[in-house]
């Protein structure tokens, strides 16, 4: 992520725009790679990209859409929008984790790494992604942030091997 989006993201946050209107311009990006690529490119006028904007998007993100028509920045909307999510988490005291698994962990457990998380970082709530990932062997794997928390068979394997290796 770039410090420019990161920027953008924050001026986004300070205006107070209401999260639902930036996920809708986010999922009519989405949905409209030329819509995305006539506001990026520098051949199309100013008044031009200004004019869809207007008809596209709803008023309250329209002027945030033109500065960064203005100063070439539209390439980077996906992470712009990814930079805002992280923002308004953490005002929330939100943190965000993910789980990497062999077998799918039913709702109980699930329930238990959010509660760990919770004490852990002291936050009010966790945003949970889950993926599997078959190479683990067996167990899982807890990241949030920068931290991991290995529990997985692999993960075990390896500590096991570096304290034979030491001796």
């Amino acid at each position: 992520m770039t410090q420019a989006a990161i920027n953008y993201a924050e001026v986004l946050y300070e205006l107070a725009v209401p999260e639902d209107v930036i996920l809708e311009m986010e999922e009519i990006f989405k949905n409209s790679a030329p819509l995305k690529k006539a506001l990026e490119n520098p051949v199309v006028e100013f008044k031009e990209k200004s004019a869809v904007i207007d008809r596209v998007f709803q008023p309250q993100i329209r002027s945030f859409l033109k500065v960064l028509c203005k100063y070439q920045s539209v390439s980077d909307i996906f992470e712009i929008v990814e930079a805002y999510k992280k923002i308004v988490n953490a005002h929330n005291h939100v943190v965000e984790a993910k789980l990497m698994y062999v077998t799918e962990p039913d709702d109980k457990q699930i329930a238990q790494m959010k509660e760990f998380v919770k004490q852990a970082y002291g936050c009010s709530a966790v945003e949970l992604t889950t993926e599997q990932h078959k190479e683990l062997l067996g167990g899982f794997i807890l990241a949030v942030g920068h931290e991991e928390y290995d529990w997985s068979y692999r993960g075990r394997l390896r500590q096991l091997q570096q304290k034979l290796i030491r001796r």
